[in-house]
């Protein structure tokens, strides 16, 4: 993917969101929650009141996991 090949991608899962990607859109309810550079805005805390339960986010080599720490 090049900087100029504009990609719009969908997901509620993070492990989903491919390495080259550089800015994403949160929401919850239809609502934005948080909106900006991928690395400030898919963090723990924001996923974390999106899906309103505590999250873990792991990024190794450009690549996201998540995984609830609620038990």
């Amino acid at each position: 993917m090049t900087p100029s090949t504009p990609v719009v991608l969908m997901t509620r899962h993070v492990e989903e969101i491919p390495p080259g990607f550089t800015h994403a859109l949160v929401m919850r309810d239809g609502a934005l929650t948080a909106s900006g550079p991928l690395a400030e805005t898919v963090t723990a805390s924001a996923l974390s009141h999106t899906f309103d339960i505590a999250v873990e986010l792991d990024v190794t080599r450009g690549r996201y996991r998540a995984r609830s720490t609620t038990h």
